[in-house]
């Protein structure tokens, strides 16, 4: 498989989030702040379904703040 590079640019519109990728070892632990974006890169060295979550407790509705990376060959 080719290398990968991956950027994605987070942003909150309301309160203190956080970003976690185990799979690719990517965590988010100082904050993504409300109003400005922070930027993760990272390679895709491997492909398949991958879930990434906030992993900052940012309010009642936290457990469902996560989504899918689909990385194919």
């Amino acid at each position: 498989m080719a290398e990968n590079h991956v950027v994605f640019r987070l942003r909150s519109s309301d309160v203190v989030h956080g970003f976690s990728l185990k799979d690719f070892g990517v965590f988010i632990t100082e904050g993504i702040q409300p109003g400005k974006s922070t930027l993760v890169t990272f390679r895709a060295d491997k492909t398949g379904i991958f879930t990434f979550s906030c992993n900052s407790i940012c309010g009642d509705k936290h457990e469902n703040m996560q989504g899918t990376l689909v990385v194919k060959a």
